[in-house]
């Protein structure tokens, strides 16, 4: 009697231990997603810095061109003033 107890007793725990088991592998499935969807974040952020920089040069290009035209406009007037 006290043995089937025993056995009953021990049946559940393994049953509570094999849920517990079956939680921990679902919480590590979504820290796996998770980890999944932060690195597709960072990956982001970075083609997003790429892009800001791709910017900067044309930017930066842009001036370069602009100072030109003033050089070309200076020269110009100086040329006609003459």
């Amino acid at each position: 009697m006290v043995e089937m107890r025993l056995i009953n007793v021990e049946t559940r725990l393994i049953n509570v231990e094999m849920r517990l088991i079956k939680v921990e592998m679902r919480l590590i499935n979504v820290e796996m997603r998770l980890i999944n969807v932060e690195t597709r974040l960072i990956n982001v952020e970075m083609r997003l810095i790429d892009v800001e920089m791709r910017l900067i040069k044309v930017k930066l290009w842009l001036i370069n061109v602009e100072m030109r035209l003033i050089d070309v406009d200076t020269h110009q007037a100086f040329y006609i003033g003459r």
